[in-house]
């Protein structure tokens, strides 16, 4: 199978698949190679892969990329802080770093976890339908919600450019 962007899928099994579990042990719902590349990611990503490649960005979007685990979520409040309160006086403030600067692949790793946090009737479900009632949480509520963000929007994401 073959993506919009032009990379290969294919399944991580056997023995490698093996390995991948015994270094990420929270991903046990099947994991993917996109070849040329090599890029590791869990089967959930397939669903989310081709709305990645066509988001359309502003050219006022300001990305946080980085590595996992390499101090992005501090970042974010810093870059947030310095674009929309720098007077440390708005009301935004106090919301999730979550809604304010959402994660954009936020949507194919909570796939992963053995409880759906999106799932209808969970708290986030119902408070993004609640906001946005014309947002349709199969497409990504995170992916949805960075176009309800203000401008300039700050996207992080933990995706290769």
């Amino acid at each position: 199978m073959s993506l919009k962007s032009g990379h290969r899928i294919v399944p991580v099994v056997f023995e490698e698949a093996e390995k991948q579990y015994q270094h990420f042990r929270a991903f046990r719902s099947g994991t993917i190679r996109l070849d040329p590349d090599g890029w590791f990611f869990t089967t959930p990503f397939i669903a989310f892969a081709d709305k990645y490649y066509d988001f359309k960005f502003k050219p006022s979007d300001v990305l946080i990329m980085t590595y996992p685990k390499s101090g992005s979520s501090w970042t974010q409040e810093i870059v947030w802080t310095m674009l929309h309160n720098p007077n440390l006086s708005n009301p935004k403030a106090t919301l999730r770093v979550q809604e304010r600067i959402p994660h954009m692949q936020q949507d194919f790793l909570i796939n992963n976890l053995p409880v759906n946090k999106v799932a209808p009737g969970t708290f986030l479900h119902n408070e993004v339908l609640q906001d946005h009632p014309n947002c349709n949480p199969k497409d990504g509520i995170f992916l949805q919600l960075l176009e309800f963000v203000e401008d300039p929007r700050i996207i992080k994401s933990h995706l290769p450019f």
